[in-house]
């Protein structure tokens, strides 16, 4: 979505939520996840299972 499409849901009050995307500022609840430390995770424990390239 873009910013006129939040503005549109704002000034609407249409109860929304954002699921994982940061949008600034905050007019709404966010839920976001942590992508980059979640890849880790599963490569970290691959490589502790004998995986490899």
């Amino acid at each position: 979505m873009n910013a006129d499409t939040y503005q549109l849901l704002a000034d609407a009050q249409v109860p929304t939520i954002i699921v994982d995307r940061k949008v600034t500022p905050a007019k709404w609840p966010q839920v976001v996840t942590d992508n980059q430390g979640y890849s880790k995770l599963l490569v970290d424990y691959a490589a502790r299972q004998g995986f490899s390239r």
